[in-house]
């Protein structure tokens, strides 16, 4: 969320308009000029008094808590003897949120930028928050046994930088009665699922045939019944709700499994030293991480409680005697029966370059950093490396495999404008690592970026206090994702990008609590018409509306 603070200075200008009246209650004069501020934390839905909430005044996106009060058993809270200025009012409490903004409220509101004068009370300060909920049930085997220890999850379907997941909000394993109990739930929408069951397991240990054509092993299960999520049930999960008998029946399943060996790509003798990972390939909702796997003396591997799908098996190697690293990496399509895979892997490349700053301007090169973001190889092949104080840098061993270049650490209004290796520039920023590069690459930065602010309107007009806003750019089939951009709008709709890249792009402005996982493949295909076209140069500052496009869930 620190992107949506970034907006600071901006801001600060709009709160001397008509909202900056907000913070205009006064009382008695602090002593020695300085300002405070007192109030009250209720419940929601029962506006009982809530002891233990943090009440933080920040400066925005900086790190660090500049005033504290914690709320007695009456729910009320103090801060005083502040220094005048701009804060940031935060309310925090574990396993409490606020609710969603209210655009349409003059109060303050949590995340609220307030300015404070010498002098000033600010007080009968009124917040809410959501009470926790409460889910618990039983874990039984096939017998009607409670089964202890095993792990029960509740998950959300969450959208972070463009992308859909699985994310677990809550766990908890069950004790000797095999009951669990899954506590501070924020309201929402959630799927329950039982995602391991230990003992099932070690008694699968005792009992498997390793050679057998059909493997049995534990798939995690969804509520009611099933390994599926789009066939689970959904749980309306609300504010203080408790929610009881939800029992599982732990069982076995037929799973798929992957054997096979990595070996010397070169020499094809066995590899020991390595890191083996499986990662899902399908497009979708990523419902389980990639796991990592040991391998075994003789260079093989073995992975069960796999399901239909696509998958690519990474290798990471380390080779003696100096242990570089070797890569490899094999794509699978698992169907109905076990699979053998060969996977070699092979030396690294190392890479050599320099960073040019055009204008003859000097910068801190020590703190830039450079940045290789793999398209394929997402568990071992993401890299960086330090720029050194002459604008060298080197990044050694990289795996074959298409990178995105990227230099994160530059000084406001700089951007990387091109990235060449040897004399000629490579298209999009996207270095493709298949033989060994024998010329240096060529990292130049140049100056001024541009800038887009505005300000997120609803269809009648009427400003857009809830709003995730999103910078696309125009041709994004070639560009790197590390191009694309986020930020929240403030309370009062306003919205800043800083440091961007000259070229085409696309603004979309969401209801941040309806967000859209712009990453994946045609999802933003049916919002093309309502995003809004922006070509930037070098150098420009631009000003640009955005509507707000309406949404499931949207709180304008």
């Amino acid at each position: 969320m620190e992107n949506r603070y970034s907006t600071l200075i901006f801001l600060a200008l709009t709160l001397f308009g008509p909202r900056g009246a907000l913070a205009a209650q006064n009382s008695a004069p602090p002593p020695q000029d300085k300002a405070s501020i007192q109030g009250r934390v209720t419940t929601v839905p029962n506006s009982e008094p809530l002891k233990g909430v943090r009440v933080r005044l920040t400066r925005g996106s900086e790190d660090g808590t500049l005033y504290v009060s914690v709320s007695d058993g009456a729910g009320q809270f103090s801060i005083q003897n502040i220094e005048p200025g701009i804060y940031q009012i935060r309310i925090e409490k574990d396993g409490y949120r606020t609710p969603d903004r209210v655009c349409s409220s003059s109060a303050i509101q949590d995340d609220d930028l307030i300015k404070l004068i010498a002098g000033q009370s600010l007080s009968d300060l009124k917040f809410q928050m959501l009470t926790p909920a409460v889910i618990t049930g039983h874990v039984f085997d096939s017998s009607g046994d409670a089964i202890t220890d095993a792990l029960v999850g509740a998950y959300l379907v969450a959208v972070s930088r463009g992308h859909r997941f699985m994310a677990r909000q809550a766990a908890a394993r069950t004790d000797d009665r095999g009951q669990y109990r899954l506590f501070h739930l924020e309201p929402g929408q959630y799927f329950l699922r039982l995602d391991d069951a230990f003992r099932l397991r070690l008694e699968l240990e005792e009992q498997t045939n390793k050679d057998a054509a059909e493997v049995l092993g534990f798939r995690p299960i969804y509520y009611p019944d099933t390994f599926e999520r789009d066939q689970a049930m959904e749980f309306t999960v609300r504010p203080g709700q408790e929610i009881a008998e939800i029992n599982f029946t732990a069982h076995l399943a037929n799973v798929l499994r992957v054997r096979g060996k990595v070996v010397n790509g070169i020499t094809n003798e066995p590899m020991v030293d390595v890191n083996l990972a499986i990662e899902p390939r399908d497009a979708g909702v990523h419902e389980n991480e990639g796991t990592s796997h040991g391998i075994g003396e003789d260079g093989t591997f073995e992975v069960s409680d796999l399901t239909p799908g696509r998958y690519l098996v990474s290798a990471m190697a380390r080779k003696l005697p100096d242990r570089r690293v070797w890569h490899g990496q094999h794509e699978i399509e698992l169907k109905d029966s076990s699979l053998n895979v060969l996977v070699p892997v092979f030396p690294g490349h190392d890479v050599s370059g320099r960073i040019e700053v055009q204008g003859g301007v000097k910068i801190d090169l020590t703190r830039l950093q450079v940045q290789l973001e793999p398209h394929t190889d997402v568990s071992y092949g993401f890299t960086y490396a330090k720029v050194n104080a002459d604008a060298t840098f080197f990044i050694p061993d990289l795996g074959q495999d298409v990178y995105d270049v990227g230099l994160v650490g530059l000084p406001p209004l700089y951007f990387l404008k091109s990235t060449i290796l040897g004399d000629v520039e490579i298209a999009d920023n996207k270095l493709k690592i298949g033989t060994q590069p024998e010329s240096p690459l060529i990292l130049k930065v140049s100056k001024p970026s541009a800038e887009v602010t505005g300000e997120v309107q609803t269809a009648d007009g009427k400003r857009a206090c809830s709003a995730q806003v999103v910078l696309v750019p125009e041709n994004r089939e070639h560009v790197p994702s590390i191009q694309y951009m986020e930020v929240f709008a403030d309370q009062f709709g306003s919205f800043s990008f800083k440091d961007i890249i000259p070229g085409d792009y696309r603004l979309y402005a969401w209801d941040q609590n309806s967000p859209v996982p712009y990453l994946e493949h045609g999802a933003l295909e049916p919002y093309e018409t309502q995003g809004q076209a922006v070509h930037l140069k070098e150098g420009d500052r631009l000003t640009v509306p955005v509507k707000l496009i309406s949404g499931e869930g949207s709180n304008p």
